[in-house]
């Protein structure tokens, strides 16, 4: 599940979890933050699917800019094989508009899986665009993806609305990725800089799919 929580730039906490697409804030300069997550699920009736952690480093370089590092994150089929992403390195620009306006750019460069008989097809990438408007304990916000690699060209987008009165806070969100879909969970800020969240996407039709996913952000 792609992921997304609202913080506008002026915040030092901006994780990327939960919702879709990230965040737009960045990582305060001298700075790293270390996110994580498991998601299980699948198409209903079908063998489900468990992903492992996937685990994403971002380390401020910067007011407005963070550099990314991604690990390869595992799907295990239950049972079944295990498929794998591989590296992946990028960077964060954010910035604001007009005070409650925020914005950022995420440019990614994915290599393809270690092993990986398509070493060309497996490596490309991707350039994130996330736009939020938040106003006191409300926000909303909508992103946009596109990329690809040597075997074509793709997409996907959404957007949502949260509302954090404090250190709890609430989410919806939907968009379209290959197939359409909507979700929504939480996430509880339980120290400082530390956040845990909890989220549920459903993608309906003749083959629905549910994917239930819950995830760690910490920052130091």
């Amino acid at each position: 599940m792609l992921i997304l929580l609202l913080c506008s730039v002026a915040s030092a906490f901006a994780p990327d979890r939960p919702g879709v697409g990230e965040s737009t804030g960045s990582v305060p300069k001298h700075e790293a933050m270390i996110e994580t997550g498991v998601y299980a699920g699948g198409a209903l009736g079908d063998t489900p699917v468990l992903g492992l952690p996937a685990l994403t480093g971002r380390v401020g370089l910067g007011k407005s800019w963070e550099l990314r590092l991604h690990a390869p994150a595992a799907a295990l089929a239950l049972p079944g094989p295990i498929s794998a992403s591989g590296l992946a390195v990028g960077t964060k620009f954010s910035g604001n508009a007009d005070g409650a306006v925020t914005w950022s750019v995420v440019p990614t460069l994915r290599f393809a899986p270690i092993g990986s008989g398509d070493v060309l097809g497996g490596t490309g990438g991707d350039v994130s665009v996330n736009v939020a408007h938040n106003q006191e304990d409300f926000a909303v916000w909508a992103n946009a993806v596109g990329g690809g690699n040597a075997d074509g060209l793709g997409g996907s987008g959404g957007g949502g609305a949260s509302y954090a009165p404090d250190d709890v806070g609430l989410f919806i969100n939907g968009g379209w990725s290959g197939r359409g879909y909507a979700g929504g969970g939480g996430w509880w800020v339980f120290g400082p800089d530390a956040q845990v969240d909890l989220g549920v996407d459903v993608a309906p039709g003749d083959n629905p799919v549910v994917i239930v996913s819950a995830g760690v952000s910490v920052q130091r």
